[in-house]
């Protein structure tokens, strides 16, 4: 896979804050593939990008990971120019795995262009949480995999990428729906280790899950909590061939 131009410097204006879809637009402009549209795999969580933001950008959809693996077990999908993931590599604990096998769907040149949590993320309210639990007889330990940027460098090398651009920055985000919104964001986020309370316990744990986030999180005059997020967010080119045969199985997650 060819790019006309130097990928570091296209991208580097949207490598902190702006939508990751940004950067996938700045890479489709240098495509060396001008007659045709830059394909695309989409290693999605929940939502995929739409049609509508791929012609955008000069893409066309090959496939989604999750969809892949539901329908098909282990079958490699068809070869991708890009694979794009924004959030969905947090869930993943196997990065190396994760990583070689992506790079099983790209040919040499081909980009891998990604946004994750970074280390430190929502970690006021993840701290909370572990204050509010420890009360209850409970212990909590962040089942997410939020790297520092040295380390998730190494990783794509060991995979076989070469790192293109890479940067880690705060992203402080509004819940939405006001006082209720810490306690909704909780439900979703711990919600395995909520259930294994009774409803009466699941609310005191709460309860002191908001006392707990209150100082640091709770913004009086916008009337919100907010999350204290932070994003790692990369661009990596395929350097070499995979040395792990394709497997699904820390990739089956994401569609779970």
């Amino acid at each position: 896979m060819d790019w006309n131009g130097n990928l570091a410097e296209a991208v580097a204006p949207y490598m902190k804050g702006s939508p990751l879809i940004d950067v996938l637009e700045a890479v489709a402009n240098l495509s060396a593939k001008k007659a045709e549209a830059l394909r695309i795999l989409d290693v999605a969580c929940d939502e995929s990008l739409s049609s509508t933001e791929l012609e955008r950008c000069g893409c066309v959809a090959v496939a989604s990971i999750s969809t892949v693996a539901r329908a098909s077990g282990d079958r490699r999908p068809e070869l991708a120019d890009v694979v794009y993931s924004d959030g969905a590599f947090d869930l993943v604990t196997d990065q190396i795995s994760l990583l070689k096998n992506v790079a099983c769907c790209l040919p040499a040149g081909g980009l891998l262009v990604g946004e994750m949590g970074a280390f430190g993320n929502a970690e006021s309210l993840e701290d909370g949480y572990a204050q509010a639990i420890r009360k209850h007889s409970g212990d909590y330990v962040c089942q997410f995999c939020f790297p520092k940027e040295k380390a998730y460098r190494r990783a794509l090398e060991i995979a076989g990428f070469e790192v293109v651009a890479m940067s880690a920055f705060d992203k402080a985000t509004p819940l939405e729906n006001g006082r209720d919104g810490l306690r909704l964001w909780a439900e979703s986020r711990f919600a395995k280790s909520l259930a294994l309370y009774r409803p009466e316990d699941r609310e005191l744990v709460l309860e002191d899950y908001e006392k707990a986030c209150g100082e640091r999180s709770w913004n009086e005059s916008s009337g919100c909590w907010v999350a204290d997020y932070r994003r790692l967010r990369f661009v990596a080119r395929k350097s070499r061939a995979a040395t792990a045969p394709l497997a699904y199985s820390p990739l089956r997650v994401l569609g779970s």
